[in-house]
């Protein structure tokens, strides 16, 4: 359920927002939701195996290719597809290695160089996509599995996961159309009300499912109205979208949902605890020609059809691309406007931020650009600054042969 509107006092700290040092001081953080007070570091129940035996979920073995060789390294192999958590974000190759870069603001970054370059996730070679927050990542591997890990790893096999074929946040859906999502303790369950989806989008406290005839159905927190039945009234079983058909595409934030049919895209929800509760799905207009959908906690954006995206919501940490203005009052904007000078995109994500309430992180992947992605809001490291950030991982320091680890050694040679 969303947080209820910040008073004067604190909107106005939140303006102020400074980033000093090139860095930004990422806080702890829930995965649900900015502005709550600090807690305690998830326990075993939340950790990515659930806090059950290693036997119940296995760590995966190194792969065969994890061993030092000879011969020349072949050259980097370019970026498929990434995802954005609320401080750390992560990306897979098309070798199937998957880097991650970053803070984690709720487990802190346990990695000796700086924690905004990108490093291997240990063990991991045969990964199609990611999926997650900072808590818990989830991996789909190919053939069906899935594995999941916090920070950089090891990666542990997720119990009872199989024939998978798409994850997005806590939830998975099988090839056979069956639709599961992760409990707290780390186990699969059935998603109740949903017979079959040909697609998912899962978020901070609400899921969709699409259903094979086009057709969406939510379930969750629907305080805003994001579960689209105009009731506000929360439910564990999925409930249908009125109004909402022949959907090609969800993407699911906190309080908001977007849903797109062919190039056309329909909200409901209230944007963010900063918009204002708004149950009936209507048509979002200045859009254009929207070929992919991102949204977020409090902002979103769409990748349009001629390769530019467009952005709406808030912008305390600038995460719209739009020039931030801390003497207005206004600090959401409800419009969607073109991010300028940002084009040729193949691939947009929008992320949670650090330190304040409303604060997010925008991220797109470009054309001719595979090692890299261009970043602003909150993960760039300040305000109003684009920043390029490198998916290449440092190489392993050289060692003798006799005392090279096998998985450090695979990320020099790969």
């Amino acid at each position: 359920m969303g947080a209820p509107d910040e008073g004067p006092r604190d909107r106005e700290r939140a303006r102020r927002y400074r980033v000093v040092g090139g860095g930004v001081a990422l806080t702890l953080s829930a995965t649900l939701a900015f502005g709550c007070p600090p807690a305690a570091a998830p326990d075993a129940a939340h950790a990515p195996d659930g806090g059950r035996d290693a036997s119940a979920s296995p760590p995966l073995p190194p792969p065969p290719s994890a061993v030092a060789g000879g011969g020349p390294s072949p050259p980097p192999s370019p970026v498929a597809s990434f995802a954005l958590g609320h401080g750390r974000g992560c990306a897979v190759r098309v070798d199937g290695r998957v880097v991650c870069w970053g803070a984690s603001p709720l487990l802190g970054d346990l990695r000796r160089s700086p924690p905004e370059e990108a490093q291997f996730v240990k063990v991991l070679d045969d990964v199609l996509s990611v999926s997650g927050d900072d808590d818990r990542w989830c991996a789909l591997r190919r053939g069906g599995g899935v594995a999941c890990f916090a920070d950089l790893g090891p990666a542990r096999v997720l119990a009872g996961a199989s024939e998978v074929v798409e994850l997005s946040g806590r939830c998975a859906r099988r090839a056979s159309g069956a639709v599961e999502c992760i409990d707290d303790s780390g186990a699969l369950l059935p998603a109740e009300g949903v017979a079959a989806a040909r697609g998912i989008g899962g978020g901070p406290s609400s899921s969709c499912a699409i259903g094979l005839d086009g057709g969406l159905a939510c379930w969750g927190a629907n305080g805003f109205g994001e579960l689209g039945d105009d009731t506000g009234k929360d439910s564990a079983s999925a409930v249908p979208v009125k109004g909402v058909t022949r959907v090609d595409e969800v993407s699911v934030g906190r309080g908001l949902v977007c849903a797109r049919a062919g190039f056309e895209v329909t909200c409901w929800g209230g944007e963010g605890s900063v918009g204002k509760p708004a149950g009936r799905p209507r048509k979002k207009a200045g859009l254009g020609r929207v070929t992919q959908l991102a949204v977020g906690e409090y902002h979103a954006c769409v990748l349009r059809a001629d390769a530019t995206i467009a952005c709406w919501g808030s912008n305390l940490s600038g995460q719209l691309g739009a020039p931030l203005d801390l003497h207005t009052e206004g600090d959401f904007d409800s419009t969607a406007k073109p991010v300028p000078g940002v084009g040729e995109v193949e691939e947009v994500r929008v992320g949670g931020g650090e330190p304040c309430s409303g604060c997010g992180s925008t991220c797109v992947r470009r054309r001719g650009r595979p090692h890299e992605l261009l970043c602003w809001g909150a993960m760039a490291g300040e305000v109003g600054v684009r920043k390029t950030v490198s998916l290449l991982p440092r190489p392993a320091p050289t060692r003798s042969p006799a005392a090279v680890d096998p998985l450090r050694a695979a990320d020099r040679h790969r």
